[in-house]
């Protein structure tokens, strides 16, 4: 599997960003040797204030975080409730979200994350 940084593309701008610039700038000093890596200063606060165009996802839209969190402790309580009332077979839903909540955090992939990115509610504008 290739690494993150392996992955960033060599042929186009890259630019690092966060609210305030402060982290972006520390992981622009691990980039130092690519030429097309650049940092925006002051981060995406000083691009808002500055009143430069930025695409932003729909207002009723939540992060894809809260999103995960959100149904996979749906699907933990619905299999817990599925086994407390119709079968015990039915705790290996909850052992297998907890299982990939466990590989999503030691691997840094989370699938369900990727899928919900997809999701339409979760286009930009």
């Amino acid at each position: 599997m290739k690494s993150k940084i392996e992955s960033i593309p060599k042929d186009k701008k890259v630019v690092l960003f966060c609210k305030s610039g402060a982290r972006s700038a520390k992981a622009h000093k691990l980039f130092s040797n690519f030429n097309n890596v650049h940092q925006l200063e002051g981060g995406i606060s000083s691009w808002i204030i500055d009143k430069l165009p930025i695409l932003k996802r729909r207002p009723s839209s939540i992060s894809i975080q809260r999103q995960v969190m959100i149904l996979a402790g749906s699907i933990v309580a619905i299999g817990t409730l599925l086994a407390i009332t119709v079968d015990k077979q039915f705790y290996l839903i909850p052992l297998l979200v907890g299982l990939g909540l466990c590989f999503a955090g030691i691997s840094d992939f989370c699938g369900l994350a990727l899928l919900l990115e997809k999701m339409p509610w979760n286009k930009l504008d």
